[in-house]
Formats: structure tokens, sequence, C-alpha cells
């Protein structure tokens, strides 16, 4: 019995020491709009168990999306191996509401690796846009303008307000900031210190100007000055002058990125299909470089290109539809706030790039469409608050956690059995301790009877021997009831490891 007691001890707790060798990771949006793309990601590490960790591979990976209850499969694609680690790919979503699962299997000896995530489908309409945050920096590593100073009798322009372009200056590599100069028109150049220096391509990486150095004209449009920071934080002062007169001075604090790469995009405005080219310059060795598409907020597509390409200026790996798009490169798949953001809009084949103006030359803080003069970097200055934060990565739904909960139920169901099981044998142990014992009393009684038939003590009455084999039986139950009562403890500390 004992051993019987052991064996189902060990074969319960056996059942709860199987380790999870692999992880299966998905990333992608929790809400789509019908008919439209979104992007996913996957991610298999082997050998989790192991303390050294697991490793990351690749491979391709069917990845579809079902009902509620999993039966009917609405959409399907296949991950491509991706050259920054894991998979990607792309999926185009039904033109239907509703709540569905988005799943991936993996077989991986004999057994079934399952990972799912909900994907709600919204109406036209609602917002399934990514949630963004600013990049992670010091307080002096962050933008900060001071007021405008006027240095002269002679009015300044009733606009002097400077954004950066991509939202942060990288070090060490080309800033463009750009002024929106008002009325009346004024000159705009930089009063160089220690922090910030006029750009020359002698002191660059030689990627290609947008705009070029500031005109030496007086002008009431958008003018770029492009310069170079050094060091980890910069302030730039900038000068407004009219007839070789300053009139106005704005001094302000620079954004700088110290983790992010620094992306060129050219153009900015673009007729639908779109691919843009990207000039990413890294910090260190390039690296292969994961590129995301935000359409209009949703996280449409993703990509990524060999550390080879990225060196060089190279087309965009997808095709843009008409709308805004959010355009982020990372070099990190893991990290979200140390992506180079860039903003493009692409209009509709029907329509001209004059459209486009018009859309845009209604956000808040935009120029007036008079002002746009170039196009382009009247665009740059409206994406430029917008380029300043980065898109938060929804988190990934991991076969890890999802394997657990079901581990969980298992591991409740058979410690319920087996303290089941624990206490039926307690019981049963305890009934043939007590048949044994009575059958044991009953032999003793009878041999004592017969010891002292001859002896007349008694007169003959049996009472007396009836008496001690009662006594004889007390300790027979007294010892069932103790088994029992420890075969019910060691089945109740199983049950209690239900809410350990």
């Amino acid at each position: 019995m004992p051993v019987t007691v052991a064996a189902v001890l060990a074969v319960t707790l056996a059942r709860e020491q199987k380790a999870v060798q692999h992880d299966l990771q998905l990333v992608a949006p929790r809400s789509a709009r019908p008919g439209s793309h979104i992007a996913v990601r996957a991610f298999f590490f082997r050998g989790i168990h192991r303390p050294t960790g697991g490793t990351l591979d690749a491979f391709p990976l069917n990845i579809r999306l079902t009902d509620s209850e999993g039966s009917s499969t609405l959409a399907s694609t296949t991950l491509a191996p991706s050259h920054a680690g894991g998979m990607e790919g792309t999926l185009k979503i039904p033109a239907r509401r509703g709540s569905f699962f988005l799943e991936a299997r993996v077989q991986v000896d004999d057994s079934e690796i399952l990972v799912r995530r909900t994907l709600k489908i919204r109406k036209v309409g609602a917002s399934t846009s990514a949630k963004l945050r600013d990049r992670l920096s010091s307080p002096l590593q962050q933008y900060a303008p001071q007021s405008i100073k006027v240095l002269a009798e002679e009015p300044p322009p009733d606009r002097f307000e400077v954004r950066v372009r991509g939202g942060a200056c990288v070090p060490g590599t080309r800033c463009d900031l750009l002024v929106w100069v008002g009325s009346p028109a004024a000159h705009i150049s930089l009063d160089e210190s220690p922090s910030v220096k006029r750009f020359t391509p002698a002191r660059s990486d030689g990627s290609p100007s947008a705009g070029g150095s500031p005109s030496a004209t007086e002008t009431d449009n958008i003018v770029v000055v492009p310069v170079v920071v050094h060091g980890p934080e910069g302030t730039a002062t900038l000068i407004a002058s009219r007839q070789g007169t300053a009139v106005a001075q704005r001094t302000l604090q620079l954004p700088v990125s110290l983790g992010a790469p620094r992306v060129h995009v050219e153009p900015v405005l673009l007729r639908a299909p779109a691919r843009p080219t990207l000039l990413v310059r890294q910090i260190g060795a390039a690296r292969p470089l994961m590129i995301d598409g935000y359409r209009n907020g949703q996280w449409e597509q993703t990509a990524s290109v060999d550390a080879s390409i990225a060196r060089a200026a190279f087309e965009i790996p997808f095709a843009l539809g008409a709308g805004t798009w959010r355009i982020e490169v990372r070099r990190d798949a893991f990290a979200s706030t140390s992506a180079g953001c860039r903003l493009v809009d692409v209009y509709a084949r029907a329509n001209s790039i004059g459209d486009a103006i018009d859309r845009l030359s209604q956000k808040p803080s935009a120029p007036p469409k008079d002002a746009w003069h170039p196009p382009e970097d009247a665009a740059a200055f409206v994406f430029a608050a917008e380029e300043s934060k980065a898109a938060i990565r929804p988190p990934a739904s991991r076969s890890v956690d999802q394997s657990s909960l079901g581990a969980r139920k298992d591991r409740k169901r058979g410690r319920l059995i087996g303290a089941g099981l624990v206490i039926a044998l307690g019981f049963l142990a305890s009934l043939l301790l007590v048949q044994q014992g009575l059958r044991a009393t009953r032999e003793a009684q009878s041999l004592l009877a017969r010891a002292v038939s001859g002896d007349d003590s008694n007169g003959g009455d049996d009472r007396p021997r009836e008496g001690l084999g009662r006594r004889q039986a007390l300790p027979v139950w007294g010892l069932s009831a103790l088994l029992a009562l420890i075969f019910t403890l060691i089945g109740l500390l199983v049950v209690a490891r239900i809410v350990w």
C-alpha cells in the first residue's frame, strides 16, 4: 500500500515538472479596419529551458485568421524569415467586422506549439491607430524653444518658428532646422556655438541635401538651416536679419537622439503607389534594419533589409497606398523608442500635389498655402512635430504563457484526481486493517475461551469474555481511524498545492 501511494504521488508531481522547451511569439495589431492590411511579426526561440537561454530561429511560418471558435479560416499568409531576426509579413483583412483569432502553429519534436491573439476588426472610421510616445532622452536632449528676442527697432517676422526634420538630431550627422519665417521677410542665419555648427560636407556623412544652405536673400517662407550637433546635447541660436541688420533672435534646445538611426527620405509628397528612397545613417557598424509602415496610424507594413543594402540609399521594400504614412526604422527588433521616424504623404493617383497641399495646410500650426515654397520643406515642417515620437509596438502573445494557462488547469485536475486516489486508498487500507484486526480479535477470543473453558471461577458466564473481546477491538478501530486520517491529510496536502 505505501508503495502504491508513493507511486500516485510521484506520478502527480512528475506531470507538473515538465519543462517548456520552446516559445513562439506573435506580434500584430489588436485592431484593424475592414479590408485593410496588418503587419505581423513572429519570433521562435528554441531551448528556452537551457541555462544559457534560447536561440532565435527563423523559417517560413503560416499565419491564419480564424473565427471566434477557430474552426473556419478567414485569411492566411506565410511569414518569411527576416534579415533582422524572426519572421515578418502582412495579412489581408477581410471586409467584415467582429472579434477573431490570429494564430500560428509550429510542429517541433512530435509536439505542436500554438499561439493565438485576438484581433478586432472595427467599423470604418473607428480608431485603430498605434499609440505614440516620446523617445527616451534626458531633459537636456528634448526640444525646448525660448521666446523670440527683439534686437532692433524694426519689427521682427510675425512668425519665427523652428522645427527639426525627423523630430531629432543625431550627433555627428546632418540635422535640418526648418524655420517658418513670417512677414516682414527676413534672412535667417545660425550663430554657431561649440555644440552646434553649420553643416558642411567636410564634417558630414555626405547625405543628400534637402533644401541646401539657407538663402542669403530675405524670405517669408520655409527656410532650411542645415547644422551638425557635436556631443549629446545642443543649443542653437538663429538670427533673423533684414538688410544686414539683426532684428530678432531665437534660441532653442535641440532634440537629440543617441540611439536612433538618422533617416532621410525623399520625396515626402508622392503619388500612389509609391516607393520612396531611404538613406539611413547608423551610429557604429551597419546592421540589418527593420522598416515599419503605419498608414493613418494603423500598422500595415513591415519588412527588413540586409546590412549590405542598409549602407547606401535604397528603395523602401513595400509599396505605399494613398494616405499619410509613418515610416519607422530601427536596428533592434525588441526596442520601440529607438526608432528613426519620417512621415510622408501619398496622394491618390487621380489627385495632384496641389490636393495634398490643400489637405495638409489645414492641419494645426501648418503654414498657409502661400508659404509652401518649396512644398517638400513645408510638408516636412508639418510632419516634424509628429516625427519626434515613436509608435509603441503591441506586446507579443507568447505560447509559453498560453500553454501555462492550460497547464494550470491540467495540474489542478491532476492534483484533484491524485488527492482522491490517495484518500480512497487510505479508506481502503483502513477497511482492510479493521477486517484483519477483527478477525484476529475473534481468533484470540476463541483461543482464550477454550483456554479457560474448564475454569469454574466465572460460573459459566461468558460476559467477561465478551467484554474482553470488545476491549481488544478498540486498538484496531483506533489504528484504522489514524490510518484514514493520515491518508486524508496527505490528500489534502496535494489539494492544497492548487492554490500555491
